[in-house]
């Protein structure tokens, strides 16, 4: 019985210390509400092109792991479409996490440019209001992509904003689908081969990309506000269904510095950090 707890009080003490490295590394979180457009075409559901209005929510984490940017971003949407005629409309929901590794190619006055590997997931669907037999379409697709960064903080004293650019681009993965014309019935119930919907993607078959900007304005010392702005475009061609997207937004929202010794005021100041 005190092996045993001996045991249990070890590992829970490596826990504690593994987590109290990693709360040392300098983070920053970002958060906020971001408003945008989105033009969509799902052949699945109609040949037509619908366009509308989107609300996201979006939070980044960028943190210092040794020489290694470790960064994390999470974004879920709903958007309500419209086609041209305006007498359809079309429900999107879906939400992604990307990730990824990234090492600093240059450092100097003109700021600080990395890149490095990353992954990219996402699920999501449509909901047609026009379509009867098939109204909605479910998707999930994961791939393996390439991250790049640039940051830059403005040598003004007064406001030291900072100036971040991101961009990743999915390379090759794997897509979750029904076929054309299948119902969720047939694909569920009847072919009963939910294994053999996956699908490889690649450049051949699917694009996706993502680009953002950040500010982030810090304001009389006490808080940093954040200013987002945005763009994604993802197509696909799958299974004899035709998939694109073109999302614009722009959105605020707040930035915090995060370290467990020296706080803020010591993290603005050091030069080491590339955020």
């Amino acid at each position: 019985m005190l092996s045993k707890y001996i045991c249990y009080t070890f590992l829970f003490a490596s826990v504690l210390g593994i987590e109290s490295l990693n709360a040392q590394s300098p983070r920053m979180k970002t958060e906020g509400i971001a408003l945008g457009g989105l033009i969509s075409k799902d052949t699945y559901l109609s040949p037509l092109n619908y366009g509308g209005k989107i609300i996201r929510y979006y939070n980044e984490t960028n943190r210092l792991q040794s020489t290694l940017i470790g960064q994390k971003y999470f974004d879920a949407q709903l958007g309500s479409l419209e086609n041209p005629a305006g007498n359809a409309k079309m429900y999107v929901l879906d939400a992604r996490l990307q990730g990824a590794k990234q090492v600093p190619l240059y450092k100097g006055s003109l700021g600080t440019l990395y890149a490095g590997p990353g992954y990219d997931a996402g699920i999501g669907g449509l909901y047609n209001t026009r379509n009867g037999n098939n109204p909605a379409t479910f998707h999930a697709d994961a791939s393996l992509a390439l991250s790049f960064g640039y940051a830059y903080r403005l040598p003004w004293q007064a406001c030291p904003i900072l100036i971040r650019l991101s961009s990743q681009i999915d390379l090759l993965g794997v897509h979750w689908g029904q076929d054309y014309g299948e119902s969720y019935y047939e694909m569920t119930y009847l072919s009963k081969s939910l294994d053999k919907k996956f699908n490889l993607t690649h450049w051949g078959n699917s694009y996706r990309q993502d680009i953002r900007i950040n500010l982030d304005i810090p304001v009389y010392n006490r808080l940093i506000v954040n200013v987002m702005g945005g763009a994604s475009f993802h197509n696909w061609t799958v299974r004899e269904i035709e998939n694109r997207r073109k999302a614009y937004f722009i959105g605020i929202g707040f930035t915090n510095y995060m370290k467990s010794i020296g706080g803020k005021r010591w993290l603005s100041n050091n030069n080491s950090i590339p955020f």
